[in-house]
């Protein structure tokens, strides 16, 4: 029982103190997004012409091949940070501009577009939500979608009428000359025809729990994507207090089997 107790107390010391480095660690990113954004965006939080104002901010910061940067371990991928430092390709902005709209307490998710349900994905943007109205906005091609009164558009507008792709390319292109970015935006590249937030036809594990998600919503695939995917510090926070948690709970239990 001896050891038992004091390998619980090494969990327990070894995960609280992992979780509070990582938690610190984003907390100084956070930070340092607030400060970006307070210097450079201009419109109100939380409306979608914040959404539309940082979407540009994001698209002009750095470049746009993929982010080689890994925190920790590989898997993970780059932190928002690191993209923020280096830039990076469609999914890497759309991580940096999630996890700053996060910074300031704006619900968002990452949406992986594919022509079709079995497909692979094509492409990588956004879905922010600012009162009671969801934007879609791409970061790397700078798009965001205006609707005729006065909002935005959000992806499942964009997959249930491909002309509203159509007419927003054709007019940025008009808008924006050459070089700019969206004369290689192609209609037949960037598929909206199955977007999806969460791949749950992964396999048996992801199957089965999108099927209890479809449960309680109409758009299981657009539900609001885990942050936990996206941003390896808050990853690797958790895996420091989960486990700091349970050595918790079991050291009150043996402690009352002890009395």
């Amino acid at each position: 029982m001896r050891a038992l107790k004091f390998l619980l107390i090494a969990i327990l010391v070894v995960g609280l103190a992992v979780g509070a480095w990582f938690g610190w660690q984003r907390h100084q990113e956070q930070a340092l997004f607030r400060e970006t954004i307070a210097a450079n965006i201009t419109a109100p939080t939380g409306t979608g012409l914040f959404v539309e104002q940082l979407n540009h901010w994001v698209y002009n910061k750095e470049g746009f091949e993929q982010c080689q940067a890994r925190y920790v371990w590989s898997p993970l991928g780059a932190t928002p940070l690191q993209i923020y430092q280096q830039g990076g390709d469609c999914s890497d902005k759309s991580r940096l501009l999630s996890a700053m709209l996060d910074s300031v307490g704006m619900d968002s998710t990452l949406v992986m577009l594919s022509p079709c349900r079995t497909c692979a994905s094509t492409h990588t943007i956004v879905n922010a939500e600012v009162k009671g109205d969801v934007v879609a906005a791409d970061p790397v091609y700078d798009i965001v979608w205006p609707d005729p009164a006065g909002g935005y558009r959000g992806v499942a507008e964009i997959r249930d009428d491909p002309a509203i792709l159509a007419e927003r390319l054709a007019e940025l292109k008009r808008l924006r000359p050459l070089p700019d970015k969206i004369h290689f935006h192609s209609p037949d590249e960037m598929k909206y025809g199955f977007p999806k937030t969460v791949n749950w036809d992964r396999d048996a594990v992801f199957a089965g729990i999108g099927g209890i998600v479809g449960q309680f919503t109409d758009e299981p695939y657009l539900v609001q994507r885990p942050r936990i995917f996206e941003d390896p510090k808050l990853f690797l926070m958790w895996v420091g207090l989960v486990p700091a948690g349970v050595a918790a709970i079991l050291l009150v239990l043996l402690r009352r089997r002890l009395r």
